[in-house]
């Protein structure tokens, strides 16, 4: 919940610059959308991005960066509730459903 200008002590400035003019509810341009947002995972088989570290480097170094594995997500159509919807799936899940055509 965002608080109102005359509750805080920040200037109207700072106001607009920390929740911007629609009150904070937008990321990454979402105030734009109509639509919902979709989540990163497969919508079948649940797979979705994974943490872990870059690959070592040679030597005494030992420094270990980091980094996400995300799952191969594309978007595909798929029949939910009798209906044709877009959807992410994972390239495994989509070549499967594509074989057992």
């Amino acid at each position: 919940m965002t608080p109102s200008l005359s509750q805080g002590s920040l200037s109207p400035t700072a106001f607009l610059l920390r929740y911007g003019t629609n009150g904070g509810a937008s990321l990454s341009g979402a105030k734009y959308s109509k639509e919902k947002v979709m989540a990163r995972f497969c919508v079948l088989c649940g797979k979705d991005s994974i943490s872990g570290f870059n690959p070592q480097s040679v030597g005494m170094n030992r420094v270990r960066a980091h980094r996400r594995f995300r799952a191969n997500l594309q978007p595909t159509m798929v029949l939910a509730n009798g209906t044709m919807k877009r959807a992410l799936v994972c390239t495994s899940c989509r070549r499967t459903a594509t074989k057992g055509a």
